[in-house]
């Protein structure tokens, strides 16, 4: 009997098959990670992957169906086969509409839909262009050792094309943008771009050895932004849509409110930037990258939650921010919050007598009532009703002090203001036992309040002796200060409170102040006029800091002299260009020259390789004498 034999099923369906793509369907490496591949590596890898060029692969698969997203009549200066478009080619890492196309036109070719992370395309409406992407290439050579040493895929992440990361995040060692071998630097993309490799003399940038130098003292910062840049990197694989600038906005308004009680120059003193900064960034602009990190890091805020996260009271890090604000932002003593002005105009309000509002504004910091009314006007204008109502009913019975204030408490009263050093007036104590006036003071205790004003006397008169010395101390200083400073120092806002007193003295130190004055402008002259006259002209701002003032006080202080001097060194400046130019021109011209005769073509990067002489290379100027040579060289071989 024969036995059975069993045979192996077969599974007749067709298998499902993907597409065909134009390109290679090749999969983008580390997206999900803070070292995910950027587009520009991608691109090198594609080229790398069907065996061409990439300069090949530019020019017949993608400059084509770019182009088909311009308008009409648009500039078609990168589609010939010349293109000067790898020397920009790190535009297609970032957040403007050249990335936008080129992922578009490389997801069609490839069928692949996440190339958009391979870029910042997912933060475009929340950080500016300006700032954000270097244009040299730069890399870890630890971690190209790590990748080729393990078997993996050598390529560049989008960590290292940002220019605000300077350093690794994984091995803490700065990155490297001159190649170790030629010392020279790589744009994102060339010809011979190849990932690990220099493209200038093709040789490995990998290394083992750690680089020996440090990160100094900014190296904190500098690794804290690499990471922070990386979870934000992560983060942008969760959003469907680029997250908008409303959180970031609201919590500029809350660190504004909260954090600085509305102070926006407290605010912008604690974390190092400019005020006008927050005022842009609440109307229409998007912050750069630097300035961003800036805030996140002096407040200790995570850049990807300040970002997407609308922050608040409650967390934790909004105290330690607070304090933050409150030790680097104020550079006057503390002023109160607006939670604390509020409840100290409600315990006031709510006082059997109410304290007047320059008073209570002194306690709690400020100069005037005028913050308090700023900050509470409904409830300043209660407390004064209040106030006045008190001293409405107080007023008729003036003539009885005993059925208002006991002449204890008065006596108690004069007797403490005598103690004083420097003793008030008898109005003000009487205004603060509820009188119009002194006249029932004097009924009651005439010879406290005799001994209070010759106290008071007493106190003036030594005043204005202290007063007539600091005038006279300053007479002999050199230079001679002006009146406010003099003020300053013995206490007052301005010169008003003595000027009747010290009249004379006053005039001297005036007439002093304008004389150094005069001096000082004479000096300032003297400067400009010698600069006028040098050869070459000195740039402005080395005449500033000659004359030791600000371009924009000298503007102001010599217009006209300022002027002349600006036009001599705009012409300097047009001269040494042109003649930077002419220098140029002549040695392209010699070198392409010498090439043709040579047999060897000239091309723009041969003939800028062998420039030497020339202080400045342009491609233009290159280009046009390439051409020049070429067509005097074509007439001369049409000649018969």
């Amino acid at each position: 009997m024969l036995e059975s034999v069993p045979y192996e099923t077969w599974i007749l369906d067709l298998p499902t098959l993907r597409p065909r793509t134009s390109l290679y369907h090749l999969e983008p490496i580390g997206i999900g990670t803070p070292f995910v591949e950027s587009l520009t590596s991608y691109i090198g890898r594609l080229a790398a992957a069907h065996t061409v060029s990439l300069g090949s692969l530019t020019a017949k698969e993608f400059w084509p169906r770019v182009s088909s997203f311009q308008a009409p009549g648009h500039n078609q200066k990168y589609a010939g086969p010349y293109s000067t478009f790898l020397y920009e080619a790190h535009a297609l890492n970032g957040v403007g509409r050249c990335a936008e196309r080129w992922v578009q036109v490389i997801e069609s070719l490839t069928d692949q839909s996440d190339l958009h992370l391979l870029t910042t395309l997912t933060w475009k409406q929340v950080t500016s262009e300006q700032g954000l992407l270097r244009n040299k290439r730069a890399w870890c050579p630890l971690c190209f050792a790590d990748w080729a040493g393990s078997g993996k895929t050598v390529y560049e992440p989008l960590l290292w094309a940002l220019a605000a990361v300077s350093v690794c995040s994984r091995h803490g060692m700065p990155l490297l943008t001159v190649c170790p071998w030629c010392r020279r630097e790589s744009g994102a993309l060339s010809g011979r771009w190849h990932a690990g490799y220099c493209a200038r003399c093709r040789q490995w940038l990998g290394s083992n050895r750690s680089c020996p130098e440090s990160l100094g003292e900014g190296g904190t910062y500098r690794r804290w932004v690499a990471e922070s840049i990386g979870a934000l990197l992560v983060r942008a694989t969760s959003f469907r849509h680029p997250p908008s600038a409303d959180a970031l906005r609201e919590n500029l308004r809350a660190c504004i409110f909260d954090l600085a009680d509305g102070n926006r120059s407290a605010l912008s003193r604690a974390v190092r930037l400019h005020e006008s900064c927050f005022q842009d960034w609440l109307t229409q602009y998007v912050p750069e990258i630097n300035s961003l990190m800036s805030v996140c890091f002096r407040l200790g805020f995570t850049l990807e939650g300040f970002l997407t996260e609308r922050l608040n009271a409650v967390d934790s890090r909004w105290e330690r921010a607070r304090k933050i604000v409150r030790q680097s932002g104020f550079v006057n003593p503390r002023r109160s919050t607006q939670a604390e002005v509020r409840v100290a105009l409600q315990t006031a309000l709510d006082s059997a007598s109410p304290p007047a509002l320059d008073e209570l504004a002194h306690k709690l910091g400020f100069a005037h009532a005028t913050a308090l009314r700023r900050r509470d006007p409904i409830m300043c204008c209660q407390i004064s009703k209040r106030r006045a109502e008190i001293r409405l009913r107080a007023r008729p019975s003036t003539c009885f002090p005993s059925a208002l204030q006991p002449k204890q408490r008065i006596k108690t009263q004069l007797e403490t203001a005598l103690a004083q050093a420097s003793p008030p007036t008898l109005r003000d104590v009487a205004i603060k036992l509820g009188y119009g006036n002194a006249a029932s003071l004097y009924r009651w205790f005439p010879i406290l309040c005799r001994r209070l004003a010759a106290k008071r006397r007493e106190h003036g008169r030594r005043r204005r002796l202290q007063i007539e010395a600091a005038f006279r101390t300053a007479l002999t200083e050199e230079p001679a200060p002006t009146l406010k400073q003099v003020a300053h120092r013995l206490g007052y806002k301005g010169s008003r409170p003595y000027s009747r007193y010290f009249s004379p003295l006053l005039k001297k130190l005036a007439a002093r102040a304008r004389k150094h004055h005069q001096q000082q402008k004479n000096r300032v002259r003297a400067v400009l006029e010698a600069a006028l006259k040098e050869e070459p002209p000195p740039l402005m701002h080395t005449v500033a800091r000659r004359a030791g003032f600000t371009r924009a006080h000298l503007a102001a202080l010599f217009p006209g002299l300022w002027r002349r001097l600006g036009d001599r060194s705009k012409e300097h400046r047009m001269r040494e260009a042109g003649r930077k130019r002419q220098m140029l021109q002549q040695e392209a011209y010699e070198i392409a020259l010498r090439l043709l005769r040579t047999g060897t073509p000239p091309t723009r990067r041969l003939v800028g390789l062998m420039i030497a002489r020339s202080p400045i290379k342009s491609s233009h100027l290159i280009d046009k004498e390439i051409r020049r040579v070429r067509a005097e060289v074509q007439k001369l071989r049409a000649r018969p």
